[in-house]
């Protein structure tokens, strides 16, 4: 494994924990290769065998915006790595320059490697639809909830009611708007879900 004072300062390199308590993985562009070092181990990954980048927002709570990248190889495996590093069980980083700057050099990297790599953001449409369709009836629920506090006379519940359809407004609008599915150029990624 390189230790950090052996990586060049061309190759761009990404340093996260993907999980509370996870050991930090480590990303890095060696000319046509992704070079991913976990736990002492190295692997790398030709980027030729990227057959699909997939730039997703999957914030974690209320205060945590999360933007992932998920590779798909043609060997029908995964690897993806998001903005946040996690310290702990309950510190996380948000790293959002750091991501971005790496996602930007990577995806070029790829579509140079191979050509027939597709480039999409947002969640698969399935997907996608099953959470517009989710929205709508917690917000339709939401709403059924709030009119029936209002003719029994609930003061309290009315307002419950109203903060929770805010709060849940603040956090899914955001969620089906940017995971909404669509291709981009690698030399363009969408900036919102780059953490722009």
């Amino acid at each position: 494994m390189a230790r950090k004072d052996e990586i060049s300062a061309d190759e761009p390199h990404y340093l996260h924990a993907p999980r509370p308590a996870s050991m930090p993985v480590s990303f890095r562009l060696r000319g046509n290769r992704l070079i991913v070092e976990r736990l002492g181990s190295e692997q790398a990954i030709p980027l030729a065998q990227i057959t699909e980048a997939r730039l997703t927002y999957e914030p974690r709570s209320f205060a945590q915006r999360l933007y992932r990248i998920r590779l798909r190889l043609a060997s029908g495996g995964n690897l993806s790595l998001h903005s946040v590093n996690f310290r702990s069980m309950v510190f996380a980083d948000r790293q959002e320059e750091a991501y971005a700057a790496f996602v930007k050099a990577l995806l070029p990297a790829i579509a140079e490697a191979n050509p027939q790599a597709r480039f999409t953001a947002g969640r698969t449409p399935f997907v996608w639809g099953a959470l517009i369709v989710t929205t709508i009836a917690i917000f339709l629920a939401i709403a059924y909830f709030v009119i029936f506090a209002l003719r029994e006379g609930e003061v309290a519940a009315i307002a419950i009611g109203l903060f929770i359809g805010a709060a849940g407004l603040w956090q899914m609008l955001p969620i089906v708007r940017l995971n909404r599915p669509r291709d981009f150029r690698p030399q363009d990624p969408p900036a919102l879900l780059m953490g722009g």
